[in-house]
Formats: C-alpha cells, structure tokens, sequence
C-alpha cells in the first residue's frame, strides 16, 4: 500500500473515530439511524427469488425468440446479401422489443423519430442465437454461467468479451428482462461482514464470521431466503482496503451491531442486488462513504440511482434511501486535510463531474452539486 494510500486510510479512521466518539458521547447514533429509519417506507419485498414458475416463464420467453429468429430469418434476404428480420424497423437495439403475441418490434418513439431499417447480419444471427440457445439450456437445466466464461466458450464467434456482453446486454433489452433472468452471471467482486445471515441454496450464509476480510458476495444472492440481521444500519465504503481496515480496525464491535459492504470501486450487479434485497429484506439505513472526488460521488449514485443507460427492469439494482455521508469537499476544509495529500483534478475527472451533475439535475440532489461544485472550486480532490 502507498504513502498516500496509507494517508488516506488515516485521514478516514480518523474521522470515523471522531464520529463514533461525537455518537458515544451525544448518543446522536441511535437519532440518527431513528431519522433514517422514519423515512424508510414498509415495502413488500419484491420477488426475486428465481423459483419454477419465474424461470419457466423466462425460458418461454427465451424459446419464442428463439423460435421467431430461426422462422423469420432463414431465406430472408435483402437485394444486397444483408439478411433482415421483417417489421423492425429501428437504428438501433434500444428500442427493440419482443413478446409471443406481437413478435419482434420497436416501441413507439414519444419524438416521432423516423427509424430506419435494422439489419442483422449473419454473424449477428450466429451470436444471437448462442446466448438465446445457451440461456434455454441453462433454465432448463436451471444451471448458471459467468459471462466472462460464456465468452470464452464462443470465443471465436464473438471476437472480444465486449462484444459478447453486448449482444447478452441487447438481447437481455429486447426480452425486458435482466440478464441474470437468462442465468449470465456478471463475476462478484464485492465484499460484506456483520450481522446478517440467510439461506443460499440450502445452506446458511452468516456474515457474522467474516470478520477478517468479509464474505465474497454471491452473485445468486437473488436467490436467498431467510434473511436475518439485529444491525442498526448498513455502512458502504467505497474500496475494498478500507473495508479490511475498518474490519482490522473492529468497526463491527465499536459502531455495531452493523453490516460492512464494498463494492471495490465502481459496483458490479451482484453487489447491487445484494443491497437492494438487503433494503427491502431488513430495512435498515444505509450511508456511504467515498472518495472526496467526482468518480467517488458518481459511485455514490450509482448505488441510490443506478447508472444512465438503465431500463426499468434493472430497478432491483438501486437503494434509493441511501446517504452519503462523506467524504465531502467540506470535509477537507473541517479536517484540515494538508495540501501535499491533495491532488489537481484531472480531465477524467471532470468528465466524470459531467455525469455526476446530470444526475442531481435529474433527481434535484442540490446538496450533492454543492459539494462537488465546491471541490471544483478549489480544484483539489482526496483519493
């Protein structure tokens, strides 16, 4: 670890142990997870569990556009060679749809945008095929992959693992349905500990004895039962070294009972499901903690908003009662953080800036846009 890094992870200790000795000695801990908790609504947990019923529907789903490409597609040809599904016309995947009664088609555009033809090409077909052939093996059998391993079993079909995620990622838009409903796994880095447990393909989970580098987070954590947790809240922090110093730290004994998340940088799906279904299974607040820069208020948003590109299918991804407790710009000023630990802001940087201020725009987060604003400002951030 680095100077800087080992700076950092000072500078945070710090200021969670400042803030748990502020809790302690006001007792401001339990008002404020009370605070939170008021505004948290009784929801009825949405059912993700991939049980028979929801899997047989998937694989209907997924057979019919099978069926349909294979019907359509074959001796239909274009007069210059290119071959085309009838009836879609579309510049692009988007807003491609398909259902057993209306077959493939495009959603009415509120612009009045005049599409042009989509053609699919042969080795458009081939790929398309692959994931719909493989996603029916693997509900029938009720098996799952990673994409990364699917990927490398076609290989030579799809050239280059982006192309492969983005032909699961267009299919996955066309059918309306997440990708994991098709049983792709996208690879788990995340990590948690604390009180929690449940059941996972008939086997208990306690996180509770993760206390040294966390539990790995199962990407099929959509399939858990059973939740169980006495925390008073759930802490995010953005990267996995600080998850296994506050762990060495003790956080769980000193702030708990608790639960620890990371998702190690940007957070991939099966973090963000396990903190939706955390959410809705405990209800407990939930605070993050991050980079005071853009990208660690862009990850911040990530987590109670999703990210630009998503559909409504993908709204088991979000916690939209998360709190960001830090670290702010302002923080640098009340902790007097010292000039040589602070860095000039990058284009990459203010790029991701961009993105952050769409997303308080959208969402009216002005508290947000006033941190980030201040940190450029002073065109300082503290990684």
């Amino acid at each position: 670890m680095s100077a800087l890094d080992l700076n950092l992870c000072a500078a945070i200790r710090s200021s969670i142990a400042s803030l748990e000795k502020t809790l302690i000695r006001e007792n401001a801990l339990n008002s404020l997870v009370d605070s939170v908790n008021n505004h948290i609504p009784t929801i009825k947990p949405e059912q993700m569990t991939d049980n028979s019923k929801l899997r047989d529907e998937t694989k209907d789903l997924v057979d019919g556009f099978l069926a349909y490409l294979c019907t359509n597609f074959i001796g239909t040809n274009t007069p210059n060679g290119y071959p085309q599904i009838p009836f879609v016309y579309s510049a692009s995947w988007n807003k491609v749809r398909f259902t057993k009664l209306k077959g493939l088609y495009v959603e009415e555009d509120r612009r009045g945008t005049v599409w042009s033809a989509k053609k699919l090409t042969l080795v458009e077909f081939a790929r398309f095929v692959a994931v719909l052939s493989k996603a029916s093996k693997l509900l029938y059998k009720n098996g799952y992959v990673t994409k990364r391993d699917f990927y490398y079993s076609e290989v030579k079909l799809f050239g280059s693992a982006g192309v492969c995620y983005k032909v699961l990622d267009t299919v996955s838009e066309i059918l309306n349905i997440p990708v994991w409903r098709m049983h792709f796994l996208a690879g788990a880095k995340g990590y948690a500990a604390g009180s929690l447990s449940f059941k996972l393909n008939g086997e208990v989970v306690d996180f509770s004895n993760a206390i040294v580098d966390g539990y790995h987070i199962s990407p099929l954590t959509f399939n858990a039962t059973e939740w169980k947790s006495n925390a008073k809240f759930v802490l995010i922090v953005e990267k996995d070294a600080m998850f296994k110093r506050l762990l060495r730290d003790n956080i769980l004994e000193k702030l708990g009972p608790m639960i620890l998340v990371t998702g190690c940088g940007y957070p991939d799906f099966a973090t963000r499901i396990f903190l939706n279904l955390l959410w809705r299974e405990i209800q407990k607040p939930m605070f993050v903690i991050t980079d005071c820069n853009p990208h660690g208020a862009v990850i911040m948003s990530v987590y109670k908003y999703g990210t630009k590109n998503q559909s409504s299918k993908y709204q088991n991804l979000t916690v939209p009662q998360i709190k960001w407790l830090g670290v702010h710009p302002t923080d640098l000023i009340k902790y007097k953080i010292k000039p040589q630990y602070l860095q000039t802001l990058t284009n990459d940087d203010k790029k991701a800036y961009r993105t952050f201020k769409d997303v308080c725009e959208k969402y009216k987060e002005d508290a947000w846009l006033t941190q980030v604003i201040l940190m450029l400002k002073i065109s300082r951030r503290f990684k």
